[in-house]
């Protein structure tokens, strides 16, 4: 390996480490939700970073423990969108239900005002038509 090279992974793996501690402060320091899609990726981000630098330099434990944290971090994300596709979707259906609704009242009041004005020419003398 070149010395670029290991110049190259070895910032890497600090920059790992920096965005996995700063990840921790936010969540310590209540700036930044665990349940939160932000949180997972910047997990993600760390742990791929640490991941690349750990097996770059044979560190085959903290490689795998970085693999394992990402697949944590991207089934998360996953799951949160899910979530959030279908947190969507019903807020659509309840809106379309809520449209609809008000369609069917409007439908409604021009049809029992028709149907009043039929009723008034009707009972109105034959002299006022």
């Amino acid at each position: 390996m070149s010395e670029l090279t290991a110049l190259m992974i070895t910032v890497l793996g600090w920059g790992g480490a920096i965005v996995s501690l700063g990840t921790y402060l936010m969540v310590t320091s209540q700036r930044l939700a665990t349940n939160s899609v932000r949180y997972q990726a910047l997990n993600v981000v760390g742990a791929g970073a640490l991941g690349v630098s750990a097996l770059a330099n044979g560190a085959l434990p903290s490689a795998v423990v970085n693999i394992i944290w990402i697949g944590i971090g991207v089934v998360a994300v996953l799951t949160m969108k899910r979530g959030v596709i279908a947190a969507r979707l019903a807020a659509e259906a309840r809106r379309r239900r809520r449209l609809a609704g008000e369609a069917r009242a409007r439908l409604t009041a021009g049809r029992d005002r028709l149907v009043h004005r039929v009723r008034e020419d009707a009972a109105a003398p034959l002299a006022r038509r």
